[in-house]
C-alpha cells in the first residue's frame, strides 16, 4: 500500500531546500564581500525560512 502524504508535504519540502539553497548563496555573497559567512548565511536562511512559513500557512488555510 502506498503512503499517502499530506498536501502540504509538497510545499515544506520544496521551501526547505530553497531555504538551504539561499543559506549557501547568502554565504557565498557575504565572502564575495569581505563579511564573515555565518552573516550572509543566516540572512538567506531566516528571510527564506519565514517566507517558506507564510506559504506553508497559506497553503493549510487555502485547503481548510
Amino acid at each position: 500500500m502506498k503512503q499517502q502524504r499530506p498536501y502540504w508535504w509538497g510545499t515544506f519540502v520544496g521551501w526547505s531546500i530553497a531555504t538551504i539553497l539561499m543559506g549557501f548563496i547568502g554565504a557565498w555573497i557575504s565572502q564575495y564581500l569581505g563579511a564573515p559567512e555565518y552573516f550572509g548565511a543566516t540572512i538567506g536562511v531566516v528571510l527564506t525560512g519565514l517566507v517558506g512559513l507564510f506559504a506553508l500557512a497559506a497553503r493549510i488555510a487555502r485547503k481548510n
